[in-house]
């Protein structure tokens, strides 16, 4: 799968600000744990746990693992979203 087959916005940033509320839903979601996505995404598991308490920059590579393995669309995971964001309807 191509990396960026979800982005909706251009990459133009080298950082993004993350939704933390949108990553930990996304994880819980799926019935992840977060040692289970950071092994999957090969990140350290104190930096998930950072990124899912708090809204943070994020580099663009960390970004597109996120949305590929939430298979989200990139916008969704930002602070950007600005669509229907419904609990029930990742």
């Amino acid at each position: 799968m191509d990396s960026q087959s979800n982005v909706r916005f251009p990459l133009t940033s080298r950082k993004y600000r993350c939704s933390s509320q949108r990553l930990l839903r996304a994880r819980q979601f799926i019935g992840y744990s977060v040692e289970e996505v950071a092994i999957n995404l090969e990140i350290e598991k104190y930096k998930l746990l950072d990124l899912e308490t708090a809204n943070r920059e994020v580099e663009k590579d960390t970004l597109v693992k996120f949305a590929n393995f939430y298979d989200r669309p990139l916008d969704w995971l930002t602070e950007n979203y600005r669509g229907k964001d419904s609990s029930n309807n990742l």
